[in-house]
């Protein structure tokens, strides 16, 4: 069956009320909307609702089989509605030609007396991106010649994204207001009886702002709050009064060749957030080791243990502090363990990463999640391109910690080579430092560009002939962007308890 022949037999149906949507044949007459019933039933069974060119006349249907399957008959090229639209003062927008109807509905109920305001319909709904089809982009020049316009797409996310994007276009030509309902759409206030409410949101519509734009003179009393100090650590002194602390809502990259201590850095941090903050939860992703070791290094700090020692005889530690780690510190302690398949490969990406610091954060209520390492993940991911893939995972997390506003650290490896290469320099005097730059994070400049803090631990290298190769390590603040206190941090060496302590040592020349 063509479009023509089937053109041609909907012109020859009524105007049919559709009581269960409490809409009449007065409405469904005013706006050409045809109706078809069942042979078998005699009940309503499908809808056309008529599209129009400019000068009125009808270019096509929508076709809409109850209760709801859509279909075109020629073409829709217009707003639905635009047909029967008088003056250019005042008009509403809403998603769908049920929607249309209803308002027609509720206004000849609220104002029998008084000509019902224009309405329109978008063609083809909304969605999650608020993306604007083309009938609808080229409509927005039309709507732009009124002198309000007030939209009332569905009160749902795709709704929201496509009022956003219809509102942008029209702001810069007249004055745009968005109406939200509290049921779902135009249609379900009018069935639910709840016309006088629909009419109070139309009333009390919001003149459109973008929310990316705002005046200067918005949000004054923020301007006199001071700076939020952050979260300190005991064997970091110089690092945090640098950084003035480690704050929600910052990322802090720490960069470093292998094996310098920086696991092990993050861990004791994490064993202070436990001790310091009892009523706050701890996320962690520590990668490169099981979630076994790293329970044990807190049962470590807390019974005064090196980790080496108490891993090769778990039954040393005062059975007091165990408890006090299993009641008080594991409960508030969340570790991530990633998977395999049966293949043997590491099931990660960067999306599952980001849904499980997520998960972390707003269902667990981690304020503090540290993260050991972004090599790790990159290199489990099936990618020919590190660099790039290290652009969009940390654009992803610099744009998460600001959002979920918690506090995240991140360890990078840095690159190798010509450092490598001046240990085996013979006329190199030991001992001496390694200096690390921002330069040196490995793969992608982003990890410099993205971090709100960025800090390197430099190794102290000893002479290998030595016996005992194990120098110092020291920090180094290679960005801190609140604050802007760059420079040389704590000098770190272990104490008996295997715990970092700063030292005070004369610097190597």
């Amino acid at each position: 069956m063509d479009d023509a022949y089937e053109l041609a037999r909907v012109r020859d149906l009524k105007h049919l009320p559709h009581p269960e949507r409490k809409i009449s044949a007065e409405t469904m007459e005013f706006f050409g909307v045809k109706g078809e019933v069942s042979q078998e039933t005699g009940d309503l069974r499908a809808l056309f609702y008529p599209y129009t060119d400019e000068d009125g006349s009808v270019t096509g249907y929508k076709k809409r089989v109850l209760p709801k399957q859509f279909s075109v008959l020629g073409k829709s090229k217009s707003l639905f509605g635009r047909d029967k639209v008088h003056g250019d003062n005042f008009i509403l927008v809403v998603e769908g030609e049920q929607d249309v109807l209803a308002c027609r509905e509720m206004m000849r109920v609220l104002k029998p007396d008084t000509r019902p305001y224009n309405v329109v319909s978008i063609p083809n709904g909304a969605n999650e991106e608020g993306t604007l089809d083309a009938t609808t982009k080229k409509e927005l020049e039309w709507l732009a010649k009124f002198k309000k316009v007030v939209l009332i797409l569905d009160n749902d996310g795709p709704g929201k994204a496509t009022a956003r994007s219809i509102a942008e276009y029209l702001s810069s030509s007249t004055d745009v207001r968005t109406a939200t309902l509290p049921l779902k759409d135009s249609a379900a206030m009018w069935e639910a009886g709840r016309e006088k409410e629909w009419a109070s949101c139309i009333n009390s519509a919001r003149k459109y702002e973008d929310d990316c734009i705002t005046s200067g003179d918005s949000d004054w009393d923020e301007l006199e709050k001071p700076l939020v100090a952050g979260t300190r650590y005991s064997f970091l002194p110089k690092t945090c009064d640098k950084m003035h602390g480690f704050r929600s809502g910052e990322m802090t990259s720490w960069i470093a060749e292998a094996n310098v201590g920086k696991s092990s850095i993050l861990r004791q941090m994490m064993y202070e957030d436990l001790i310091a903050h009892p009523d706050e939860h701890i996320g962690g992703f520590f990668l490169e080791e099981q979630k076994k070791k790293t329970k044990q290094s807190v049962l470590a700090y807390h019974c005064g243990v090196p980790l080496n020692k108490y891993r090769a005889n778990p039954s040393i530690g005062d059975p007091e502090r165990k408890r006090d780690v299993r009641e008080n510190l594991f409960p508030r302690l969340h570790l991530y363990e990633f998977r395999t398949k049966d293949n043997g490969r590491v099931v990660l990406d960067d999306e599952h990463i980001l849904r499980k610091i997520t998960f972390m954060v707003r269902a667990l209520g981690c304020k503090r999640i540290y993260f050991d390492h972004l090599s790790f993940v990159v290199g489990a991911m099936d990618t020919k391109d590190e660099r790039r893939s290290i652009d969009v995972f940390l654009t992803k997390l610099a744009r998460s910690v600001e959002e979920l506003d918690y506090c995240l650290n991140i360890i990078s490896h840095i690159k190798r080579g010509e450092r490598e290469q001046a240990r085996t320099d013979p006329k190199q005097k030991y001992p001496y430092w390694d200096i690390l730059g921002m330069h040196d994070a490995r793969g992608s400049g982003a990890i410099a560009q993205l971090s709100h803090n960025m800090i390197a631990v430099e190794k102290q290298v000893l002479d290998p002939n030595q016996e005992n190769t194990r120098g110092n390590i020291r920090t180094r603040v290679l960005r801190a962007r609140e604050w802007g206190f760059t420079g040389l941090g704590d000098v770190l060496t272990f104490d008996d308890e295997g715990k970092f302590k700063p030292v005070v040592i004369e610097e190597f020349s």
